[in-house]
């Protein structure tokens, strides 16, 4: 007798890729872990209100984020997982609401020294989907446009908002890659395995 099997393929992403924002996947240690405001940030805050900084923009969770009216520049950190300028997009720095906000984006070539930091590149951040709750957009930043060296390792970066819109920082992640496909139903009848497995049981006797 046939019997029809259903079997689910699942597309197998990158190792340690565990953790899944729109169409880009992330290793579970990738995301940022640290983060500053500068003493002379005129008109940032938190959302939801009252929490810190690094509350607000650390970690894999994009439903918090910070947010200004007039100019903000925060830092951010990666002390668990520094960036590595690698082949491609190095960093996804996303940004919440519908609006894509402007930013710009500065790296520190030596730990968080302020001596090193390079000059802002700009950065428009296109439409990634309803992420965590929001609207979401991501820019994809390529260190090897800071003239950083291949393979050589950045943790902190700087951003910077001039939009008089307001731009809403929610966090950020080392090393984005294209998220797995959605896995596909792959039907098998089951005659053909049966025989298989008939063959398989009368060695075994």
């Amino acid at each position: 007798m046939a019997v029809l099997v259903a079997t689910v393929a699942v597309s197998a992403g990158p190792a340690g890729a565990d953790i899944i924002k729109g169409t880009l996947s992330f290793a579970n240690n990738a995301f940022a872990d640290d983060a500053v405001a500068l003493a002379n940030t005129d008109g940032i805050t938190t959302q939801p209100p009252g929490l810190t900084i690094a509350q607000a923009v650390c970690g894999s969770d994009l439903s918090s984020f910070t947010w200004n009216f007039k100019v903000g520049v925060i830092e951010i950190g990666f002390l668990n997982h520094q960036l590595t300028n690698q082949p491609g997009p190095d960093l996804a720095i996303f940004e919440a609401m519908e609006l894509n906000d402007e930013f710009k984006v500065a790296v520190f070539m030596s730990d968080h020294d302020m001596q090193t930091a390079t000059g802002y590149l700009a950065y428009a951040p296109t439409y990634l989907g309803i992420v965590d709750g929001f609207a979401m957009n991501v820019a994809l930043v390529d260190l090897s446009d800071f003239a950083v060296a291949a393979a050589a390792e950045v943790s902190w970066i700087r951003i910077l908002s001039e939009d008089p819109n307001s731009v809403e920082i929610a966090g950020a992640g080392a090393h984005p890659v294209a998220a797995p496909e959605p896995s596909t139903m792959v039907f098998l009848v089951a005659g053909g395995l049966a025989a298989i497995l008939g063959r398989r049981l009368r060695r075994a006797a």
